[in-house]
């Protein structure tokens, strides 16, 4: 499995469960796309009001 830290490969069965957990918790974190859209929507609105 490629390792978004420095490019490096991760081959080892612990290295790659702790990436899976690390993805699965970020996944379980992040907001819908819609969402995000919608957030950037309104920072630039805030940004252009200023």
């Amino acid at each position: 499995m490629e390792s978004a830290e420095e490019g490096r490969i991760i081959t080892d069965s612990a290295g790659i469960f702790r990436s899976r957990l690390l993805f699965t918790a970020l996944q379980g974190a992040a907001r819908d796309p819609q969402e995000t859209l919608q957030a950037i929507r309104d920072e630039m609105r805030k940004i252009d009001d200023e």
